[in-house]
């Protein structure tokens, strides 16, 4: 049985919180969460459970296959730049 990988972008918005998540098969999933500015991991959180069900895991199964680090915007608003 093949093991599924994921990848995961996230950008953490003033209103939305969009996340991409990509498997090793070329599915590309979209999600869209309201960013909670107060706690911002919970629209991450929420954004990652959908995607996981959508997956068929449970969150804690899911992101035991995500290989790819998550990127926040709040990391540009402290002085961090990245390129894509």
């Amino acid at each position: 049985m093949a093991v599924n990988r994921y990848q995961i972008g996230v950008d953490v918005g003033g209103t939305f919180t969009d996340l991409v998540c990509g498997d090793n098969e070329g599915s590309i999933h979209f999600e869209k969460t309201v960013t909670n500015r107060k706690d911002q991991a919970q629209g991450v959180l929420r954004g990652l459970s959908k995607l996981a069900n959508r997956a068929g895991h449970d969150l804690a199964k899911f992101l035991d296959s995500v290989i790819c680090a998550v990127m926040v915007r709040l990391l540009e608003e402290q002085g961090v730049h990245h390129r894509m």
